[in-house]
């Protein structure tokens, strides 16, 4: 006899499905954070040499590797990003009218 998995669908933001306060910035952080993760792994870099590319303690380049999501900005992960050789563009485009909100999404390259 099998038995059944109970499961739920999520939304697609853990951070909602956990309830957290502004899930979607979060959420928006987390992508950006693992962009970085990307470009410090293909790039071979250790922290001290992020920390001194980017202008932060070694330290802090550790928490943010990590996914320290809460304790950095997205204005400040940003910056990092761009002190890496990235351009972010920010698009602001009508919402769809099959939904009643807007939306915000990171897309990477």
């Amino acid at each position: 006899m099998k038995k059944e998995i109970e499961f739920e669908i999520g939304s697609g933001n853990v951070f909602k499905d956990l309830g957290r306060e502004n899930a979607d910035q979060l959420l928006i952080r987390s992508h950006m954070i693992m962009q970085i993760n990307d470009i410090v792994k293909a790039r071979g870099l250790k922290q001290a040499e992020v920390a001194e590319l980017v202008g932060m303690a070694q330290p802090e380049i550790s928490k943010l590797l990590r996914g320290a999501v809460r304790q950095f900005s997205t204005e400040r992960i940003m910056q990092v990003l761009n002190r890496l050789g990235r351009d972010i563009e920010i698009v602001i485009k009508p919402t769809p009218k099959r939904r009643p909100a807007g939306r915000t999404t990171v897309k990477a390259a």
